[in-house]
């Protein structure tokens, strides 16, 4: 795969069309157009651009992934997360390690959350209420 397939699979990943991902990088649909055929190149400032965004310039430029590409919706997460305090991010994954449909998860975490009378489950700052069940 080439530099223009990956620049195109980038802007496909982050939902913009090539008019809005010019936009954001200064320059023109029809320059956009042209890198992704790899008719020409970008300039730095280019990529420095598309980068704040959350193109992986690196994946772009060499194949291989960034760890440090993050879209802005990664970046709040990721601040929310780096701010909560130990109960809460062992909360925070587990929510997350649940909502993956995927069994390939690669790690378990044992969070212990307490039931008050009311039927809420209780952990940390966070509380879901759970249906009781009827007793027979």
């Amino acid at each position: 795969m080439t530099f223009s397939n990956r620049l195109k699979e980038e802007r496909k990943r982050l939902k913009l069309n090539q008019t809005q991902l010019a936009a954001v990088a200064g320059t023109t649909k029809n320059s956009q157009l042209n890198y992704e055929k790899g008719a020409i190149r970008p300039s730095v400032v280019y990529l420095e651009r598309v980068a704040q965004i959350g193109i992986d310039v690196q994946y772009c430029l060499t194949g291989v992934r960034s760890n440090t590409a993050l879209t802005q919706t990664e970046q709040l997460l990721l601040r929310l997360f780096r701010e909560a305090d130990s109960k809460a991010q062992k909360i925070i994954l587990s929510a997350a390690a649940g909502a993956v449909q995927s069994a390939s998860v690669p790690f378990a975490l044992n969070v212990h959350v307490g039931r008050d009378n009311q039927g809420h489950i209780a952990g940390g700052d966070i509380i879901t209420h759970v249906a009781r069940r009827k007793k027979r």
